[in-house]
């Protein structure tokens, strides 16, 4: 067997090899398609029965935050009664979330007043504590507020004020 003819057999090998791999591809991505439900829209049919975009909630670009007033609490315990000062920021990620919190503001700050009113005085000013509360706070308040049916989307509870004596 000459060069030129063991050049031309790799050559051929290698045409063959990636027709089959080509191949392979092109009937595993078919097979995706097909089991993913991915589709391209047909004009004229698929168009027609879905003709309003999905609505894309909006995020906002800048911040929003919330100021709560300070709560003052008196934490006891058996052992211990301590006063805990704490101011709350509320970063959250709409417009929409804000007026909602904003409009039923004494319900709000009754949940967190309910919270919180039941932390050991012991663990005030441990991290976890502090992170517990941010938590807590968050929790409280994307609960759907009065007869509103819609959750507050909050991004963050930020502590600005936090007194321990």
């Amino acid at each position: 067997m000459s060069a030129k003819e063991s050049n031309l057999g790799r050559v051929f090998f290698l045409v063959l090899l990636a027709s089959v791999i080509s191949a392979a591809v092109g009937a595993a991505g078919f097979w995706y398609v097909n089991q993913t439900g991915l589709r391209v829209p047909r004009p004229g049919k698929d168009i027609a029965q879905n003709p309003e975009p999905p609505q894309i909630p909006v995020v906002a670009l800048k911040p929003i935050f919330l100021e709560l007033d300070p709560f003052t609490f008196t934490l006891r315990s058996q052992s211990a009664s301590r006063i805990l000062y704490i101011g709350l920021t509320v970063q959250l990620r709409d417009e929409p979330s804000k007026e909602r919190l904003q409009r039923y503001m004494p319900v709000a700050r009754n949940r967190i007043i309910t919270e919180l009113g039941d932390i050991p005085p012991e663990v005030l000013n441990t991290r976890e504590t502090k992170d517990a509360i941010r938590r807590v706070v968050a929790r409280a308040l994307e609960a759907p507020l009065g007869k509103e049916s819609q959750q507050q989307q909050i991004e963050d509870v930020l502590i600005n004020a936090y007194v321990v004596q």
